[in-house]
């Protein structure tokens, strides 16, 4: 694994942009969603009302009742299938370039697959279980840090300035990585929650240097403008709201970016409750109404969208 870093310096008169991609494009495109994922891996059955009452349970729950508990070994069984993708659709890879066409100073993902990397280097391989000569490290994390990844990025990029992709939830290369279950939901938090006072002591302590040294993907979620892309934001990902919480609580104090959810359908009744919560901790909302057959062409307008009316529009130095 290569170390230290190609990361980019912050300056504290500046918000770096910052795009997140969830698993949206990717089943625009045929992939699974979670259940189908939960699916693959459950070594148990359940059917009628059954079935019905375990899905409306969260799914990190959800996938330590299908995998009996056995979240790790499931993981394993998930890798060695995910691993065998070796390639996008080409209008997959066209919508992904759209999208990191513009001036993002990080890439986060919550897939554990390589797609975005892909679309980067169209020669981007990483093996199960094996060093890569893409991944990075900034520094040496504890053992729990270090197991999850939370200092660790991929910098697929051949030419100009390299591309960082964090796969915050972890990557399939690195199954031990993965966040899937309750157990590991809540290790996640606890990273965050230990790294955040050290990243704020930092970044309040720049009066000298003038410039920020990222080390996480923490960092360019709290400090940055966030644009969410792809990603339903389930009351599941509970790390993500504990942030999207910490961020807004300290976004007056702490000089934060705003987080961008771009999400189609929020204005459907069945959304409502998710739409509200995102808009009470500071979220700006763009939507709009989607049909079964209309995702791929909604990705490729909000990549015009983002470019044209968002981070163009939106002035990176602190008033």
């Amino acid at each position: 694994m290569n170390s230290n870093s190609s990361l980019q310096k912050i300056k504290y008169s500046s918000l770096p942009n910052v795009i997140l991609i969830g698993n949206g494009i990717n089943r625009a495109f045929g992939s699974g969603k979670w259940g189908d994922l939960l699916g693959e891996i459950s070594c148990n059955s359940f059917d009628g009302k059954k079935k019905e009452n375990i899905e409306n349970l969260s799914l990190p729950l959800q996938a330590i009742l299908m995998t009996e508990d056995n979240v790790d070994e499931g993981v394993e069984l998930l890798a060695e299938e995910l691993i065998k993708e070796k390639t996008n659709s080409p209008k997959q890879t066209a919508i992904i370039k759209n999208l990191l066409a513009y001036p993002f100073n990080a890439v986060l993902t919550t897939n554990y697959t390589y797609e975005i990397e892909r679309s980067i280097n169209p020669d981007f391989n990483c093996e199960l279980k094996k060093s890569c000569k893409y991944r990075k490290t900034t520094i040496k994390g504890k053992q729990m840090e270090d197991r999850l990844g939370i200092y660790r990025y991929m910098s697929p990029a051949v030419s100009g300035n390299p591309v960082n992709v964090w796969h915050i939830h972890g990557e399939i290369g690195r199954p031990s990585s993965v966040v899937l279950g309750h157990y590991y939901y809540g290790e996640m938090i606890a990273c965050i929650r230990n790294y955040i006072p050290t990243l704020i002591r930092r970044y309040k302590g720049l009066r000298n240097s003038r410039e920020y040294s990222p080390l996480s993907w923490i960092d360019y979620f709290m400090i940055g403008n966030v644009y969410i892309v792809g990603l339903g934001l389930d009351p599941s990902e509970m790390d993500l709201w504990w942030l999207i919480n910490c961020k807004k609580h300290y976004s007056d104090k702490f000089g934060c970016g705003k987080i961008h959810w771009f999400e189609p359908n929020l204005n459907k009744d069945e959304n409502f409750a998710k739409q509200v919560s995102a808009k009470t901790n500071g979220i700006e909302c763009y939507t709009e109404n989607v049909g079964k057959r209309g995702f791929k062409e909604y990705y490729s307008r909000v990549a015009e969208d983002i470019g044209r009316t968002i981070v163009g529009s939106i002035s990176n130095t602190k008033g």
